[in-house]
């Protein structure tokens, strides 16, 4: 749900639920920010998740992007995941009814390149999403490149895990 300048997804329900709050103003300004434009509302549980996978986005025709994916300990696969996500368009959020999100690794263990699928409502064609990894030091807070619909944009693809 979006109000007052933020964002706020949340994964998982009930105790040891994850809850990412992005500052629209932060996201909108991704490409010129040295840290990612959100938070979480409390720390990740050890006993209950194994990763958060955030996605942030901003593209050159005005579009925001918020995904996070949690991944509950001792899943079999990403499919066992927990997603959300909101595609801001004018200062309006729309709530995803399904967020698909699959990384590619390299051999090092290194994110190289996310893909998205966003449905909107149920049903609906998919917007597809693609990010090559840009730059970035730390292994766990990757600068993307994104594209979508021939529009431009950067990204950020941000691992955490507990403690």
């Amino acid at each position: 749900m979006a109000d007052a300048g933020s964002l706020r997804l949340e994964l998982g329900g009930g105790d040891g639920a994850v809850a990412v709050v992005w500052d629209l103003d932060g996201l909108a300004a991704l490409g010129d920010l040295d840290r990612p434009p959100f938070e979480l509302a409390a720390a990740l549980d050890g006993q209950r998740w194994e990763l958060a996978r955030i996605v942030s986005g901003a593209f050159r025709d005005g579009r925001l992007l918020a995904v996070a994916a949690a991944r509950p300990r001792d899943a079999p696969g990403h499919g066992a995941e927990a997603v959300a996500g909101a595609l801001v368009r004018e200062g309006e959020a729309t709530m995803l009814d399904e967020a698909l999100l699959s990384v590619e690794y390299d051999a090092g263990g290194r994110a190289r390149r996310i893909g998205l699928e966003l449905y909107e409502t149920p049903g609906s064609l998919p917007l597809r999403v693609a990010g090559d990894r840009r730059a970035g030091e730390d292994d766990d807070d990757v600068v993307l490149d994104l594209r979508t619909d021939g529009v431009a944009g950067t990204g950020r693809l941000t691992l955490l895990r507990p403690g």
